[in-house]
């Protein structure tokens, strides 16, 4: 290696080396490129590479850092990410492991030469394999070349450089890799076969509302010449008309609609599937009533609609055009169509997906603690005999989860086995077309599959619970909606007993129970719709609703599952497009947009079928997943539907990453930087935590891409970290595996200060550094979020414990997790934070309240910058509370435009109601809110009185400008109590002021208090919040604070300070729409807003 080394970078002359290496193949980066050579050539990827067109006498360009390919097809170059649909991520990961090996460290290019026993590379191939710095000049050439001949052999490569470890290139690594090699690639071509049916059934499968936008665009072209887009056309209704005033505005219709807004609104292929009534047939009715316009709904106050916003064509054209065109008939043969070529296809997408959940959901139950399990709700706990019970279903497959599948295997048909029976969940003897019921025979437990659902199984001990649950369902809107998308839309309405009939033959041909179910029933017999209403207003029982005894499937229950889906999409079709209900297509159809099509609603599609169908951009719907997939861009849905896709391969087909060669490595706390003489020590500021409420559990979005690939060779410790040296800067990362609540396991960077005598470390985004989550281990070298503590029982309900305050682990950064979902919980938690609340508000009350701040004096020369100035200024005052009404911009406005003197003042902190807390770090800097957090909270909607004002993420820009940080002071169920927003409501609920202003002058006074010594802060919260109001201390007297109420100045005024008896009062104002005063601060200021005022 050293002669074919010296070779080729001394070259003919110094002057001009050569820049190939021809590798000797008994060197040790010989062996590695050898084997990187056989991988290339295996049959599986050689397979793929034909399949793709790849002219593999052109160079291959891998990158080992990404593990992206580079390669010639045709006259272009074409790119494959591991991401991607064409499979390279499913035939890649032994040749990209060796890659790892060669070319180690950040490496954006590996081009290799295969020759007829020989295999050249770039010289700084060599040298970055060998751990010797390419030369740069021709000096540093000829002092590396008489260094090399004088010691005959390269440098050794130093035990502590973590990128070239010897263990990850030794003789047993590489037997290792090869061994591995040889298992992957028995299963590659299951997952690529796999992954390649779900994406065609994913192109191919019927789409009504593409195809109806389609037709209408059609129709535009035939009558007017056009091509449009017809999802910016709006077929508007009206309920008056009136006749334009002039030539100019004349309308195609004749009439105009100046100040009304629409009773319906729907974009035109909406409108085309909802169909023309009767009336418009009416000649002039629909021309008088409707027009084409460019606008939807909202424009009544902006112009209304006219001929400035018209789209030039009257609706009847398009109504008499659309006649002419079957599109029934048409979506009918192309779902005939799609049935008939992929029903099979289907059913093992089907099944592969059931599989995949089983096992994704036992594995994340073992993966628990003991606590951690109690803490779940009991219908989630799936324990290893839940595993088999479901498994039996799919009894020609292997129990154990481990076990790779093929996908005959999943093509394989076969009835349930054991003493298991398996049902169709039905509802008012409608069944469901997807939902699966299993019974054990034994005991009577009830466990439900519910495609799309996270989790997908439910378990329940008895009927009776189950029934219980199906009534809980629906009294919440959401879950209610949830749950009817899993029956055809045919059921949802009223209907005679025929119908009954048709929809039990179609979706359970089977059940012969069914038809016996309606004779002699009365000529109408109640929808689902009906049905869910009374269950959520108790009118019905629980269980009068649900006849468990019907719809037992006796075959295959995935083929069944998949004829039902044939049957439900024709239906759902023939009831979207013609059904002659306006009450159906009314509720359907209004929620309809471009960004959320029919796909979903007209046929429960396998979830595999819809990440495929994601990831190729023919929808953006995740179907009854769209939470697991937290981006919010278009690639980040892409990449995190890829990333679910990917783990459902892994999971059925034991294809993945190849396995990591562990060793021991150095941890940053044993081997500190040293100082720079003369240099004071760096004090870095803490970051801010980039957990936020939505995701809390799911951080899926912050793993690290390839993160597998990455770690594949690193070292790793008895804790489980891997090191990673930076190929470019030298420096060190650290990374862990961790499963958040997705239930996939990946990759994680965590921070570099953690010391190996600690338990815990910080998971952080990779990109900026910043935590997202502090992860804590375990005995068994798992990584986990540290879990409510529990509490004492006492007959049979969970107290909190006795001593903690919640608040302290809220501020501890440990409570994070701790709502799951599960009301019990949450009602938990809420009485022990109630608990405390109670006791520190009996304790203020027989105490007394902190002695407050002396404040200076104001006069009627006071300035609203010199009263900020001089408050801030007193010893004892540690910050300023801004009372607001929150439709009026003052307060944000006087924040904005005193930043300067905030910053002046020692103010570091600006605290905001409306904005949640950010859990997960006992540091308050890791609780800053970022500018693109604001527009999840909402905006301020000001008074129509103003043009507008300052919204949170003007406040977060500028006080980031001047290096303070904003923190919200919300508990998205302790103060927002997002479960039951009633008991929030000040006006509507009869304990609305208790409620709010206790839960949250406790909770923001508490998150205030974490304010650093030293330090100023600012808070605005609404003006009963600042001080003692109905009798509840105010945030103000429990914080060391002044209260400083801020009110819009009169227009035309100047801005005025008022601290009664020092000063004049402030004008009177009441509360809007009471009688009731508003509450005034310690201070108070009309703060001229003339720029915001009409």
């Amino acid at each position: 290696m050293l002669k074919a080394y010296l070779s080729a970078i001394q070259g003919p002359t110094l002057d001009t080396p050569s820049e190939i290496v021809n590798v000797p193949l008994q060197s040790t980066l010989g062996q590695w490129l050898a084997l990187y050579r056989a991988q290339i050539e295996h049959p599986v990827v050689q397979r793929w590479q034909n399949e793709q067109n790849i002219d593999q006498s052109a160079l291959l360009t891998i990158n080992p850092t990404t593990g992206a390919l580079t390669a010639q097809v045709g006259k272009e170059k074409k790119h494959f990410a591991l991401t991607d649909m064409s499979g390279w991520g499913q035939v890649s990961a032994p040749l990209l492991a060796a890659a790892r090996v060669i070319a180690p460290g950040n490496v954006d290019e590996l081009q290799v030469q295969f020759g007829t026993g020989s295999i050249h590379v770039n010289v700084a191939v060599v040298s970055n394999f060998q751990g010797e710095p390419p030369p740069k000049t021709l000096a540093q050439t000829r002092a590396l070349i008489r260094r090399l001949n004088q010691n005959q052999a390269f440098d050794p490569i130093p035990n502590d450089d973590r990128l070239r470890p010897a263990s990850s290139r030794s003789a047993q690594a590489l037997e290792q890799h090869k061994q591995n090699a040889a298992k992957f690639y028995i299963s590659a071509p299951q997952a690529l076969t796999y992954k390649r049916l779900a994406i065609d059934v994913a192109n191919t499968l019927p789409d009504v509302r593409a195809e109806a936008k389609k037709w209408a665009e059609s129709l535009i072209f035939q009558l007017t010449g056009k091509h449009v887009d017809a999802d910016t056309i709006y077929l508007n209704r009206f309920k008056s008309s009136s006749t334009p005033l002039s030539q100019e505005t004349a309308t195609v219709t004749g009439w105009e609609h100046p100040n009304e807004e629409p009773y319906s609104s729907l974009r035109l292929p909406d409108a085309l599937l909802k169909n023309f009534s009767e009336h418009d047939w009416d000649p002039g009715s629909l021309d008088l009533e409707a027009g084409l316009y460019m606008d939807g709904s909202g424009k009544s106050q902006k112009g209304g609609y006219g001929s400035y916003n018209q789209f030039p064509l009257a609706p009847s054209s398009v109504m008499h055009a659309s006649w002419k065109t079957d599109f029934q008939a048409q979506m009918s043969k192309k779902i005939d169509t799609f049935w008939k070529d992929h029903l099979n296809d289907y059913e093992v997408a089907l099944k592969g997906e059931f599989v995949f959940q089983a096992r994704k959901q036992l594995k994340a139950f073992e993966r628990k603690s003991p606590a951690e399990q109690a803490l779940q709700a009991p219908e989630h706990r799936f324990t290893r005999d839940d595993y088999r019970m479901v498994m039996a279903a799919a009894p020609h497959l292997p129990l154990d989860e481990n076990a790779p599948l093929t996908v005959e295997q999943l093509e394989a048909k076969a009835p349930v086995k054991g003493n298991v029976q398996v049902h169709a969940l039905d509802i008012g003897g409608f069944p469901s077309s997807d939902i699966l019921r299993f019974t054990d025979l034994g005991n009577h437990q009830q466990i439900l599959y519910i495609p799309g659902a996270e989790p997908a199984f439910l378990k329940f001990a008895s009927v009776e619970a189950l029934d219980q649950w199906i009534a809980e369902q629906t009294k919440n809107v959401k879950k209610s909606q949830a749950l009817l998308a899993h029956f055809p839309l045919i059921t949802r309405q009223n209907h005679e007993p025929s119908t009954l009939e048709y929809i039990g033959r179609a979706l359970a041909p089977e059940a012969s129970l069914f038809l016996k179910l309606f004779i002699g029933l009365p000529n109408k017999v109640e929808g689902l719709d009906s049905i869910f209403q009374k269950l959520s207003t108790d009118k019905l029982e629980p269980g009068a609703a649900e006849h468990s005894s019907l719809h037992k499937i006796e075959g295959d229950a995935f083929a069944s599952i998949a004829n039902a889906s044939k049957v439900r999409m024709a239906s759902d079709a023939d009831s979207v497009i013609k059904s002659n209900s306006e009450v159906t297509r009314d509720t359907w159809l209004n929620d309809v947009t471009v960004a959320a099509g029919l796909l979903a609603k007209l046929a429960p599609i396998a979830a595999p079928v819809a990440a495929a169908a994601v990831v190729t951009g023919l929808t953006e719907l995740t179907l009854g997943a769209e939470k697991e997939y937290s981006g919010d861009t278009e690639a980040e849905r892409k990449d995190g539907a890829s990333k679910a896709f990917d783990g459902l391969l892994n999971t059925l087909f034991g294809v993945g990453t190849m396995a990591p060669l562990k060793d021991s490595f150095i941890s940053p706390e044993e081997k500190p930087l040293a100082p720079i003489p003369g240099e004071s020590p760096r004090i870095v500021k803490p970051e801010a935590n980039r957990l936020r409420p939505s995701h809390v559990g799911n951080i899926s979005q912050y793993a690290v891409a390839d993160g597998e690939q990455l770690i594949e060779n690193a070292p790793c410790n008895a804790k489980g970290i891997y090191q990673v040296k930076d190929g470019t800067t030298g420096e060190d990362h650290w990374f862990i595996r961790f499963t958040d609540t997705t239930g996939v396991r990946q990759v994680y960077e965590i921070k570099g200060n953690f010391k190996l005598s600690n338990e815990y470390v910080q998971i952080i985004q990779r990109e900026t550094g910043k935590p997202v989550m502090t992860v804590y281990s375990t005995a068994e070298g798992e990584w986990r979020v540290n879990e409510i503590l529990g509490g004492k029982r006492h007959r049979g309900r969970t107290l909190p414990p006795e001593h903690d305050t919640y608040m302290n682990r809220i501020l501890s950064g440990n409570a994070a997790r701790d709502f799951n979902g599960d009301p019990a919980v949450t009602g938990q938690i809420r009485r022990w934070f109630r608990r405390d609340m109670d006791i520190y508000y009996i304790d203020l009350e027989t105490n007394g309240m902190p002695a407050r701040p002396s404040l200076p004096v104001m006069t009627i020369n006071s300035t609203p910058e010199s009263a900020i100035r001089r408050t801030l200024s007193q010893p004892g005052v540690r910050g300023l509370v801004l009372g607001e009404i929150h439709d009026e911009p003052a307060a944000y406005q006087l924040v904005i435009d005193q930043m300067q003197k905030f910053k002046d003042s020692g103010v570091t902190i600006i605290y905001v109601e409306g904005a949640p807390f950010i859990q997960g770090s006992s540091n308050i800097a890791d609780a800053a809110l970022l500018p693109s957090d604001a527009p999840n909270f909402g905006q301020h909607v000001y008074n129509p009185d103003y043009t507008g004002g300052p919204t949170l993420v003007d406040i977060i820009n500028e006080a980031d400008k001047h290096g303070i940080k904003v923190i919200g002071l919300e508990h998205q169920q302790l103060t927002w109590r997002t479960d039951n927003p009633m008991k929030m409501n000040l006006f509507t609920h009869p304990r609305g002021a208790e409620f709010r202003l206790k839960e949250f002058n406790y909770h923001a006074a508490k998150i205030i208090e974490q304010t650093p010594p030293g330090e100023k802060f600012v808070a605005i919260v609404g003006k009963d919040h600042m001080n003692t109001y109905d009798g509840v201390p105010g945030i103000a007297e429990q914080t060391g604070g002044v209260g400083m109420s801020v009110t819009p100045s009169l227009k035309g005024s100047s801005s005025i300070v008022s601290q009664p008896p020092n000063t004049p009062p402030p004008t009177l104002k009441f509360l809007r729409g009471t009688s009731i005063p508003e509450p005034y601060g310690d201070i108070h200021v009309d703060y001229n807003i003339d720029a915001l005022t009409y």
